[in-house]
């Protein structure tokens, strides 16, 4: 949505139009605006721009799905994390707008809703990946359109939800499996001697998320105390690095760590600081902990994508990158306090009995050493194979 301003060289006086979107025939929809001085056309058209985005200059019987999607989506993009904007705003593309962009709100029907699900279900994969669209991606734009929906609703652009009756598709994608001790070591046993190794044995020894596990700084490693300060998380905005607040609200925590993984890291530390000596480059507090080689930030994709590369090139069984919390979840079950492993992960709630009281700083050491006991008792046993 956007706006123009011209000026009558004659009169003196400032014109604008703002763009409002499509009719339902496909015709540019534009609201002309007029002022004296540029500042108060400037004024004029930020505050149309804010009408129309509040849907307040929308006539009920003329809105299209996809001028709701487009205010629906404004109206969101401030208040949802960043990927998950990202994500409707794919899922609004490739999906709803090519089927029922063009229908009125007033006009959307149950049954033009199926059509359009029926037809997604007979495509093919937007991410040229081998196989056919899973049932929970084709049930996502539905929820996105069901949401919006209710913003019309409120609005007083429709009176009801249609896409509550919709027969959605049942949701029968497997679980990734849980990493069990014996295959987290051998997935450490392959990388050791790569420049994943410490990284990846960390992210299974702590539970870090990825965006977590690349977000730290060398500042964030506490060797005095054998911790981990997590302060933040790392994540790309349209190409950019940008760092935010962990997932949830005990995501900033401190986790202490096990006296392999910190001789571990302190190796790591005099390694990384005389390779990036080579570049010209001083290692210091912000530098990041797990760099991608050259003092950087790794992007969380290409980690994941190297990951996954040295994990295939090893011939072991593919195992996400999203399976080191797993593992982790899995190697303490059983031996470990459940309010200690909740706070190491940084989960809100794991269980009813772990939403009281606060674990101490010596109960997550002694989970933190018993994780990895168990991953080097299981990596030297593989070693003697």
């Amino acid at each position: 949505m956007k706006g123009s301003v011209r000026r009558n060289l004659k009169s003196g006086t400032f014109y604008a139009r703002v763009d409002a979107g499509r009719r339902p025939d496909g015709r540019r929809r534009q609201i002309r605006l007029k002022a004296q001085t540029r500042k108060e056309i400037d004024a004029l058209v930020a505050a149309t721009i804010t009408e129309i985005m509040r849907g307040t200059n929308l006539d009920p019987n003329k809105i299209t799905v996809t001028e709701l999607l487009d205010l629906w989506l404004e109206d969101r993009r401030a208040r949802i994390e960043y990927r998950t904007f990202a994500d409707y705003r794919s899922k609004i593309h490739h999906y709803l707008k090519p089927s029922i962009g063009h229908l009125l709100v007033s006009k959307l029907t149950t049954p033009h809703i199926q059509d359009a699900l029926d037809t997604w279900k007979r495509g093919e994969r937007f991410d040229s990946k081998v196989g056919g669209r899973r049932n929970k991606t084709l049930n996502a734009p539905l929820t996105i359109l069901s949401m919006a929906m209710r913003y019309a609703r409120a609005k007083g652009l429709c009176n009801s939800n249609p896409v509550e009756l919709v027969d959605r598709l049942p949701n029968r994608t497997p679980e990734p499996p849980e990493a069990d001790a014996d295959h987290a070591a051998t997935v450490l046993g392959a990388l050791q001697g790569t420049s994943l190794f410490e990284a990846i044995w960390t992210a299974f020894n702590c539970g870090f998320r990825r965006g977590e596990l690349l977000a730290l700084r060398r500042r964030d490693l506490d060797l005095k105390n054998g911790c981990f300060r997590v302060r933040e998380a790392l994540m790309f905005r349209d190409g950019r690095r940008d760092v935010k607040a962990p997932k949830t609200n005990l995501g900033q925590r401190t986790i202490p760590l096990s006296p392999y993984l910190l001789n571990l890291l302190q190796a790591y530390l005099v390694e990384q600081t005389a390779r990036l000596r080579l570049f010209g480059i001083v290692a210091d507090g912000q530098t990041p902990l797990f760099d991608n080689g050259m003092g950087v930030h790794w992007h969380p994709d290409a980690f994941g994508k190297a990951y996954s590369k040295a994990v295939r090139k090893a011939g072991l069984t593919p195992l996400r990158l999203g399976g080191s919390r797993h593992g982790f979840a899995s190697i303490t079950r059983g031996h470990v306090d459940p309010l200690v492993v909740k706070e190491m992960m940084g989960h809100e709630s794991l269980s009813t009995t772990s939403k009281y009281g606060r674990a101490s700083f010596e109960a997550k050491r002694d989970a933190a050493i018993r994780v990895s006991e168990e991953l080097e008792r299981r990596l030297r046993n593989g070693s003697q194979e």
